[in-house]
């Protein structure tokens, strides 16, 4: 007579549980043979200010695992205690992290990306003269590369309405013209964000431009003699925009 033993194991998400000739092992902290490569996955965010950790899957029982940022060391590191995972908080800042075993690097790494930055900027224009704004020299973090989109308001919507906003990302300068014959300054906010080769957005910031109002004058008529002279006031003849 032949005799067959199985073993079962059972699966849970991303942990596994089981035992067969002397081996007990979950995805985090493992003893006796490895049936998991070491690994803590292969990501990348941009920076959001929050708090992140990495767990190294597959980590065996006894051995130290050290965190490191950018090729340096941390200073923290973990010994697997079954079953307890090994698990790397408080990873909040930019950089390219990694874990070592010794001197054997565990395959995967978590980046943090940085993001762009821009300051907010101010502009003035007339009437029917095109703006020629370069977005690029508002960037002082991530600049080479940078593109942009952007949503325009008005602060006069009826009279000078605002331009197109941009959704298709690009580097252009603003160009547009903005028709202005209300007698008062009218200001154009663009509100714009910045995209990295990253791919990260930075947080937005706006540009505002004065747009000023050209002068509107209506026709006139005088009549005189010969040879007295004229002393016709033109200002009379301006409608709006008078300073």
């Amino acid at each position: 007579m032949k005799t067959i033993t199985l073993f079962m194991l059972f699966f849970s998400g991303l942990s596994f549980a089981g035992q067969a000739e002397g081996f007990t092992w979950n995805s985090n902290c493992q003893s006796g043979p490895s049936p998991l490569s070491e690994d803590i996955g292969t990501n990348a965010i941009c920076f959001d200010g929050l708090t992140h950790s990495i767990t190294v899957s597959g980590a065996v029982n006894g051995e130290t695992y050290c965190l490191f940022k950018d090729n340096v060391a941390t200073g923290t590191c973990i010994t697997c205690n079954l079953p307890t995972p090994v698990t790397f908080t408080s990873i909040n800042s930019i950089g390219i992290y990694t874990v070592k075993k010794g001197a054997t690097l565990i395959t995967g790494s978590f980046t943090i990306k940085e993001l762009p930055v821009a300051s907010d900027g101010t502009a003035s224009t007339c009437s029917d003269v095109a703006l020629n704004y370069n977005l690029v020299n508002q960037v002082t973090v991530l600049q080479s590369g940078v593109t942009f989109t952007y949503t325009v308001s008005s602060s006069n919507q009826a009279q000078v309405p605002s331009g197109p906003n941009r959704t298709t990302a690009s580097a252009a300068n603003i160009t547009d013209s903005y028709h202005n014959v209300t007698g008062s300054d009218v200001t154009i906010t663009y509100t714009v964000t910045p995209i990295a080769t990253n791919t990260c957005s930075g947080h937005t910031f706006t540009v505002s431009v004065t747009v000023k109002s050209e002068p509107v004058a209506s026709n006139g008529t005088a009549s005189t003699c010969s040879d007295i002279a004229l002393n016709f006031n033109l200002v009379n003849l301006v409608t709006s925009h008078i300073q």
